[in-house]
């Protein structure tokens, strides 16, 4: 048992139907970690929970970028001289 660090996810992929049903793969930039549901169902609510947590991360790691800072300073201070 362990952890997966989805910080770093590559990707969500539902497996070949070989073998094991219901499987699934988050991979990495270290490895592809390989899970096994106990039905169809339960294998779609992890990767819709997995896909949301991953879209999360992406969103909450973006640098700000130096234009946005500008371009919200810009109207603020418009705004503010339109006050006087």
């Amino acid at each position: 048992m362990g952890t997966i660090a989805l910080n770093n996810c590559e990707g969500l992929l539902e497996g070949p139907e070989g073998n094991k049903k219901n499987l699934f793969m988050i991979v990495t930039k270290p490895r592809t970690y390989k899970i096994v549901a106990s039905s169809r169902h339960e294998m779609a609510e992890w990767m819709v929970s997995i896909k949301g947590v991953i879209d999360t991360l992406s969103t909450q790691a973006r640098p700000r970028s130096i234009e946005g800072f500008f371009f919200f300073f810009f109207f603020f201070y418009i705004y503010k001289k339109g006050e006087e």
